[in-house]
């Protein structure tokens, strides 16, 4: 399922669960696969319902996950209490924060990574966000304030023009990845390796772009005149280079052509010899025989 277009997606469904087109109003991929939203929370409820008819074709359906995020940041690694040293694990953390807050997370878990002998740490706790407490409050008396957690969005680049934005929407033509080209695939490409942002010899997916797009943003105008300069005069280099090898590939080999050519006629001289002094012979027996 994986593999199929929205559209493959909204057939399936529509085929399988008796649903008219029009019912399911956009279908979008999602990290998990994809997102449905439907005409109504009828037809929602309805498709949650029937969700076993499509449980034969290896596919789930399941509601979309309504909890509230916070993110509690220094929570220590060890608390030294009368009994000695307690590490802070899921269970006594899940415990304090319903001694703080009077709500039970639906789930907590370490968030990040830590360097190894580190003395805190980041939690995320996940709630109902109908019974979701109020953020600013603080686990062990010495951790950070808990603030609502908001991802960050993974940077995007189209998978049809290679700009860096959404592909859904996008009107633009279909470019190559090697060469930036709109006339052909990537599957048909025989041209030189070159960027479509930048005009660099990279593919325009590489991760070595040097105006790809960071997680503070993407580069200035100006910054992003520059690269190009800078990546059109390093591929307009490597094209010469390329260009020299082969000249220099195509003369050692108009080189080494006379010398085959000599070594032929060579070969040829003894034969047309040998010819020669056969012919002779022959008529000279042939004389012989007639006189």
């Amino acid at each position: 399922a994986r593999l199929l277009a929205s559209s493959g997606v909204r057939e399936i469904l529509c085929k399988h669960l008796d649903y008219q087109p029009s019912d399911l109003t956009v279908i979008t991929r999602s990290p998990t696969g994809f997102a449905l939203t439907t005409k109504g929370k009828k037809i929602r409820q309805k498709l949650l319902n029937n969700s076993d008819g499509i449980s034969t074709l290896g596919a789930k359906l399941e509601p979309a996950s309504d909890l509230l995020t916070y993110r509690i940041a220094t929570v220590p690694v060890t608390l030294k209490t009368s009994n000695g040293s307690v590490t802070v694990n899921d269970t006594n953390l899940t415990n304090e924060i319903i001694r703080v807050t009077n709500v039970a997370p639906k789930m907590v878990r370490v968030h990040g990574k830590s360097g190894a002998g580190a003395p805190h740490r980041s939690w995320l706790a996940h709630f109902p966000r109908e019974h979701a407490p109020q953020p600013g409050f603080r686990l062990f008396d010495e951790s950070g304030v808990a603030i609502a957690y908001k991802p960050r969005q993974p940077i995007q680049q189209c998978k049809r023009c290679l700009g860096f934005h959404a592909t859904r929407g996008c009107s633009r033509a279909p470019a190559c990845e090697n060469c930036s080209s709109t006339m052909h695939s990537v599957n048909e490409c025989k041209a030189p390796t070159q960027c479509r942002n930048c005009g660099g010899p990279l593919r325009s997916d590489s991760r070595n772009f040097l105006a790809r797009p960071s997680r503070s943003g993407p580069v200035t105008k100006d910054q992003l005149k520059t690269i190009r300069q800078m990546s059109q005069r390093e591929y307009h280099a490597e094209a010469k280079a390329k260009a020299a090898i082969i000249r220099a590939e195509a003369a050692a080999i108009n080189n080494q052509t006379p010398c085959i050519d000599t070594n032929n006629n060579k070969a040829v001289n003894p034969t047309n010899e040998v010819s020669m002094s056969e012919a002779s012979i022959v008529v000279e027996t042939s004389s012989e025989i007639q006189l």
